[in-house]
């Protein structure tokens, strides 16, 4: 658990912290699940910077084979971009945060909780949530994920047994409407037979409102 208080300081000693643990793997995880605990508060969120924004990108950076600080690093991304903008173009523009989704995908396309952690992290980037903001780059964000080429990896995710699991099917949806942002993109996805997915999910999931409701998104968003 996390304990420490959300003031002033707590983040800019969090980033500290991580950084100084940058050749200690096992010990990141839960420093970076406190930043994301503690960023999840708007305040704090404020404090995060470049500075840390650049850290944390570094640090998944350094270690893309270690499915917890993975895990833990993209929970912080996706807290530090939700309802702010800024913070989504520097993760995206300036520190290079989609560049190393389509490996994290591929290195863990058997890591349930990873491969989710990556997912929400993209869709916080394809967000416009943020009404300090006149303009969101949202949907450059979304183009820029999918030219990057993972559409396959999160569709055969939402093929496989992560599927049995409708909290997880209900995400992999959700980030795949997130990304259908242009024609080209949904005639890709009309190509890859994801409409067939949808609809059988649909059908399978008449009863759990969370899978009903994403698949039609995910219908309402490619045809």
């Amino acid at each position: 658990p996390c304990h420490v208080p959300s003031g002033s300081n707590a983040v800019d000693s969090l980033v500290s912290v991580a950084l100084s643990l940058i050749r200690s793997p096992a010990a990141l995880p839960p420093v970076l699940e406190c930043l994301a605990a503690v960023i999840s508060d708007a305040e704090a969120r404020e404090r995060l910077g470049a500075r840390g924004i650049a850290s944390l990108v570094s640090l998944l950076r350094t270690h893309p084979s270690n499915s917890a600080v993975v895990r833990a690093g993209f929970h912080a991304a996706r807290a530090a971009m939700l309802v702010h903008e800024a913070n989504r173009q520097a993760f995206v523009t300036s520190a290079g945060l989609l560049k190393l989704v389509p490996a994290a995908l591929k290195e863990f396309a058997a890591e349930q909780s990873t491969f989710l952690a990556v997912c929400g992290a993209v869709r916080a980037t394809t967000l416009s949530d943020d009404n300090r903001s006149r303009a969101s780059k949202g949907i450059e964000h979304a183009k820029a994920v999918v030219d990057l080429g993972v559409l396959p990896d999160i569709l055969a995710a939402a093929r496989s047994d992560f599927a049995k699991s409708p909290a997880a099917l209900a995400e992999l949806l959700a980030t795949l409407s997130r990304l259908a942002v242009t024609d080209t993109i949904c005639s890709r996805l009309a190509s890859m037979d994801a409409l067939r997915l949808a609809i059988t999910e649909l059908g399978n999931h008449m009863t759990d409102a969370a899978v009903a409701k994403q698949a039609c998104f995910f219908l309402a968003s490619i045809s």
